[in-house]
């Protein structure tokens, strides 16, 4: 990803609020909106807008993820869990998700087949 400056990101962030203003319930530009804020740190806000996301598009592995992702930034890692678990029902294949998950799990003492 590409770096920008702090007036890119910000009149970056704007363009989306319009978006958001004109397409409330599209679960692409939540998910964008979930990753800006991300990347400003912005945990809590970020799972707000993943939510919307998940919400608009319940079969979507990776926005599961995405949600999954934010609520560890958020300190909420019990929730996080149940989200990878979701992304990996809905995509097996979801590799990130699977290595994300099987890390939480190890941390909490459950074995994995891998280390069983």
């Amino acid at each position: 990803m590409e770096r920008r400056s702090a007036k890119e990101i910000v009149a970056g962030y704007r363009l989306l609020r319009e978006v958001q203003r004109q397409f409330p319930e599209d679960s692409e530009r939540s998910n964008t909106m979930g990753n800006a804020l991300y990347l400003r740190k912005q945990y809590g806000e970020a799972v707000k807008a993943f939510e919307l996301a998940v919400r608009f598009d319940l079969g979507s592995s990776q926005k599961e993820a995405n949600l999954a992702q934010a609520c560890e930034a958020a300190g909420d890692s019990r929730l996080a869990q149940q989200h990878l678990e979701r992304a990996s029902e809905i995509d097996p294949l979801n590799l990130n998700a699977a290595v994300a998950l099987s890390g939480s799990m190890t941390q909490v003492g459950i074995p994995t087949r891998a280390g069983s």
